[in-house]
Parts: C-alpha cells; sequence; structure tokens
C-alpha cells in the first residue's frame, strides 16, 4: 500500500509520502489477506512449505511482518526478520504481536539509524526470543543489505538455523582480492 505498485487505493493515487496513519495500519491486514487468498486458490500452483514459512520485512514493512503473522490463520509463520522495524511507524506498534509470536526473530539495524537502533534495544530488552544484529555507521530497512555485504550471509545463515545461528565479522572495504583469487581471469568454454 504506497509503495511500488501498490498506489492505487480505488480511483485515488496514493504514496507513502502521503499516506495517512489508517492506511499504513491497514497494511498488516492487506498482507495477510494476499496469504490467505494465494493458500485458499486452487487455481494458483504454488511451491510454498507451509512448515517453513518467514516473513522478512524492512522498515515499516518490518512491521507490517511481525503484525500481519497475528492475523493469519491459515499459515504458521516459522520465524519474522526484521530489518530497522521501530517502536511505532506510523502508528504501527508491533510490540504485542512480538511478544505472542513463539518462533524465531530477528532485527538487523545500524548503529546510526537512531530510531530503529533504539527499538532494537527496546526489543531486546523485553524480549527473550529475539536476536538482534548491529551494523556499524548508517544504514536504513533493505540498505544494510547493500551496505553489509555479511548482512546477507548473516539474513541466510540465520534463516537456514536459528538456533546454531553466529553473526560474520565484518568484512574489509579493501578492494582487494582474496589471496585465493588468482590474478588472471579464468576463462570458460561452453559447448
Amino acid at each position: 500500500r504506497g509503495h511500488g505498485r501498490s498506489t492505487q487505493l480505488g480511483r485515488f493515487s496514493v504514496s507513502h509520502v502521503n499516506m495517512r496513519n489508517e492506511h499504513f495500519q491497514q497494511m498488516p491486514h492487506d498482507v495477510a489477506q494476499m496469504v490467505q487468498q494465494l493458500m485458499e486458490n486452487d487455481q494458483v500452483d504454488l511451491l510454498i512449505d507451509t512448515a517453513n514459512t518467514v516473513f522478512i520485512g524492512s522498515s515499516i514493512g518490518a512491521n507490517t511482518a511481525v503484525m500481519a503473522t497475528a492475523e493469519l490463520e491459515i499459515l504458521p509463520v516459522r520465524a519474522i526478520a526484521m530489518l530497522s522495524p521501530g517502536e511505532e511507524y506510523a502508528g504501527m506498534k508491533p510490540f504485542e504481536e512480538m511478544q505472542q509470536f513463539t518462533g524465531d526473530m530477528l532485527v538487523m539495524t545500524s548503529t546510526d539509524d537512531l530510531l530503529a537502533a533504539a527499538s532494537a534495544d527496546y526489543f531486546e530488552r523485553k524480549l527473550d526470543h529475539l536476536l538482534v544484529i548491529r551494523y556499524p555507521d548508517y544504514a536504513h530497512g533493505i540498505d544494510i543489505l547493500d551496505r553489509y555485504p555479511e548482512s546477507v550471509r548473516d539474513l541466510l545463515d540465520w534463516l537456514l538455523d536459528p538456533q546454531r545461528y553466529q553473526p560474520h565479522p565484518p568484512e574489509s572495504k579493501e578492494d582487494e582480492a582474496p589471496a585465493d583469487v588468482p590474478e588472471d581471469p579464468i576463462e570458460l568454454e561452453f559447448e
């Protein structure tokens, strides 16, 4: 709603820049309804592993992801990964749903994203079933994955096994090739 191609509300054009809080607060319901419809539609051939479903959200989408799980009756969600969630975005307060969620939860934030970092600190103090990974400097939401290459590995490794996950050390910002990579490019031949 108000993002990407979801910018039409009836005959009106809606942007996240000028949306009212009540429109934002409908986003978890939108997601839950979409998932419900997909799961109930016999004509849609989906390969959904219903025993291994994970929601991932970024910024207000992080709040949306966790709040949508509370509305889902047909699909149990195993884990939720949240990039830069907030204690409150546009009236969306996910804490109650986070308390009720029994699966694994991950929060990824950066130290200089003050709202998201403070929210992560709050969630971490209040919830014992939550892992928080902090990256230095500033990146918000999906930009974390772009700015910190190790964050992609962190997210994927956590998704594969949240109980045994260990954070990756930050990658070097130098442009040097690793020692085990030859200087000459390898040419591949395809037939």
